[in-house]
């Protein structure tokens, strides 16, 4: 087993315990939907993406980065002169596809528009994560990247719930989970916007049943021109994150703090929750929850 601890839009971090084969279940799915935008298994990636902050942790990423081929571009670091010298080593590397948040995927195409570096490869394809993905950076994206632009939906603790494929249908991995769309306790009819709730199949060492994403969506009645009977998600709403700036201009992607607080889970120091909030450029507000073992 494995044990996993996130932290969550709320600022409330959870840790779960996963089985070995509820994991293979996972990385199962999320390739299946991978391969409908193109992708395959060893293919390289360019991923916009944090780093953890312990040592042991950041040297395990780069390991794990290792053997899946890919070459990580913080969250944490990305100024002007950050970006200039990821695209330097994107040129070296040459991803097939690029993969992370929405936000730091935005701010690097809006980067490139007018930067004194380009891409020197052509990608396969832009897979969007854990934030939503508008319209406006569908968009964008397209143009800067010049190829097509999948989105995924998931959260840390339960993995991929749903992935689009090449029609543009979100669909769910209903081998790995139940998805019920609800209006409090009442389920949602087709094309009735209410909130997200999943229950997990396969870990069997800690399921978590009807658990509330805090994301509100809709179930399309149509079937998907691709042929899969999988059914469909429309119109995700939830977890949209901030970026942070420094008065030197250093961009931090709102996933920065997470991380931050995911340590302080891990070491028990008795913070149940959070709160950042940030006044100007060199003042933080930080509100916590203390829990059992905070001094």
């Amino acid at each position: 087993m494995s044990r996993k601890t996130t932290g969550g839009s709320t600022g409330q971090a959870v840790t779960i315990w996963k089985t070995a084969d509820s994991i293979a279940q996972e990385a199962a799915a999320n390739w299946r939907g991978f391969s409908w935008a193109g992708v395959e298994i060893g293919d390289r990636q360019g991923r916009f993406w944090g780093i953890p902050f312990d040592r042991r942790e950041r040297w395990r990423a780069k390991l794990i980065d290792f053997v899946n081929n890919r070459k990580r571009c913080s969250a944490f670091s990305f100024s002007e002169n950050d970006m200039e010298k990821y695209t330097h080593l994107l040129n070296r590397f040459k991803p097939d596809y690029f993969y992370g948040y929405v936000s730091m995927l935005a701010a690097y195409a809006e980067f490139l528009r007018g930067a004194r570096v380009k891409l020197n490869f052509q990608l396969k394809a832009v897979i969007a994560t854990s934030e939503v993905l508008t319209t406006y950076h569908r968009r964008l994206l397209q143009e800067v990247f010049n190829t097509r632009v999948y989105n995924e939906y998931g959260c840390g603790e339960l993995g991929t719930i749903a992935h689009e494929c090449e029609k543009g249908s979100l669909h769910v991995n209903t081998e790995n989970m139940i998805v019920e769309i609800v209006n409090g306790v009442s389920p949602c009819g087709p094309n009735e916007l209410g909130e997200v709730v999943v229950t997990e199949l396969n870990n069997l060492a800690m399921p978590l049943v009807r658990y509330r994403l805090g994301d509100f969506a809709k179930f399309s009645p149509q079937p998907c021109p691709c042929g899969r009977n999988l059914p469909i998600i429309k119109e995700v709403a939830g977890r949209a994150y901030d970026m942070v700036y420094d008065s030197g201009g250093k961009i931090f992607h709102g996933e920065f703090f997470m991380y931050i607080f995911e340590e302080v889970k891990k070491k028990r120091l008795g913070v149940k929750a959070f709160q950042v909030v940030q006044k100007d450029f060199d003042h933080f507000i930080i509100k916590i929850h203390p829990d059992s073992g905070y001094s």
